[in-house]
């Protein structure tokens, strides 16, 4: 079958010529050639653009994005399958749909054009995530997303592992601006997000509550559950025996309470309690977790880098002292050096024996220092300078007396102990510039 589709006006002439994209499919789809763009059906062949038309797509593109590092390349799904990471979705595969993936993929490939060949062809996770904000010309935003343990995905950050902890990292040597997009809850244990949030039994934490109506006897001020005055359909007072017909004179109700059918005990007011989908574990809500989401929006410096390809988007790693927090980090302590001025400070590492505690009760080291890393950023002011370093971080808090460091050291402590998981150890201490 033929899928002639009307070449859009929204796409002009390339000087580098109509873009190439590449078909995946388990069949040889009778696509027409149009002055928009041409169809390849390999792999090994140039391409611009992936369009995935059936299942089988849906199941071999990753592997064929990781293997010819295309992870920067526009994608169109129209398979029908969960593509989360495609820029263009659809249930259906018609002449008018193919033709608004066309459009939709050559616009973002002329855009990724513009860019350095090193750039194009990169498997680097940062400078993917540079190329991909610049070519989409969107934040990295998240959205929801039941499947995955966080709830949360970045469509745009495509095949990037672990995109929010990287972007976070390029934030702070001001590739990307941050904007707060939510809180939600996690497992202390596996730090799942999957949470069902009920009210329990505050004895016995069971959910098999019922709310039932209490009953004031006026006369004899005797006062219990409703379910004490029924006798045979009549309302009884079990205090005094009398039989109650008008409410409002005789008896009033002046609320419910919550029974417990379990343990049968009786309270005013539930508990809220969270039971974990995957783990299965149940938390008191005063001890569950939190995490930050956030997206994040190309800076001017983050184009710029990736438009000239400076050396920080195109290295393996970063390493401390290589971005642009280095220049604030030597300020403040030229200025601590020369005039004094205070500086304090901290250390935060993981504790020694918490290798084999997090490996067991969570995904990975690193969805722990991701958490480690939201607690420092919300509980520390703009003007300091919080650097990822081996088993843990640096936090540089300029013009910040002893009792200050104090103060924060307390409260860092306080908020790690109430969000990450009991017996979760973390180490802070307080350095002088000296020590450095």
């Amino acid at each position: 079958m033929n899928y002639p589709f009307p070449r859009s006006g929204g796409i002009t002439e390339d000087p580098c010529g109509p873009p190439n994209f590449l078909v995946v499919s388990s069949l040889q789809h009778n696509l027409e050639d149009d002055p928009a763009c041409r169809f390849v059906f390999s792999p090994e062949t140039n391409f611009d653009g992936i369009l995935v038309l059936d299942s089988y797509g849906a199941e071999s593109v990753e592997t064929i994005v990781r293997e010819t590092n295309s992870y920067v390349l526009p994608m169109a799904n129209l398979s029908g399958a969960a593509l989360p990471f495609a820029d263009f979705q659809s249930d259906v595969r018609t002449s008018e749909t193919i033709s608004l993936a066309i459009e939709e993929l050559s616009h973002i490939a002329r855009r990724i054009q513009t860019l350095p060949d090193g750039v194009r062809a990169s498997a680097i996770p940062e400078t993917i995530l540079l190329a991909r904000a610049y070519s989409r010309k969107r934040v990295i935003e998240p959205v929801y997303d039941p499947s995955v343990r966080d709830c949360v995905i970045y469509p745009v950050a495509g095949l990037v592992d672990e995109p929010g902890r990287r972007a976070e990292r390029m934030t702070n040597a001001g590739y990307f601006t941050r904007m707060f997009f939510d809180r939600l809850h996690a497992c202390p244990d596996c730090g799942s997000s999957r949470l069902n949030a009920r009210e329990e039994c505050v004895a016995c934490r069971s959910a098999d509550l019922s709310d039932q109506a209490l009953i004031h006897h006026l006369q004899c001020g005797h006062q219990s559950l409703e379910a004490d005055f029924r006798q045979q359909g009549l309302l009884v007072c079990p205090g005094c025996n009398t039989e109650l017909h008008i409410e409002g004179v005789e008896y009033e109700k002046p609320g419910t309470v919550n029974t417990c059918r379990s343990c049968g005990h009786v309270s005013s007011q539930a508990s809220v309690g969270f039971v974990c989908i995957d783990c299965k574990s149940r938390h008191d809500s005063e001890a569950i977790a939190t995490r930050d989401f956030y997206k994040y929006e190309l800076t001017r410096k983050g184009e710029r880098a990736l438009i000239t390809n400076e050396p920080w988007v195109t290295r393996e790693k970063s390493t401390i002292g290589s971005s642009p927090q280095e220049a604030v980090i030597h300020q403040a302590l030229r200025l601590h050096s020369r005039y004094g001025r205070p500086l304090a400070i901290l250390r935060v590492t993981f504790g020694i024996d918490n290798r084999e505690y997090i490996s067991d009760r969570l995904p990975s080291d690193a969805q722990a220092s991701n958490q480690l890393a939201a607690i420092l950023h919300s509980e520390t002011r703009e003007t300091d300078v919080i650097v990822e370093a081996e088993n843990g971080f640096f936090v540089y808090m300029p013009e910040t007396p002893d009792d200050g460091v104090n103060s924060s050291s307390t409260r860092l402590r306080d908020r790690i102990n109430a969000t990450l998981p009991a017996g979760f150890d973390v180490n802070i201490k307080a350095m002088r510039p000296e020590d450095l």
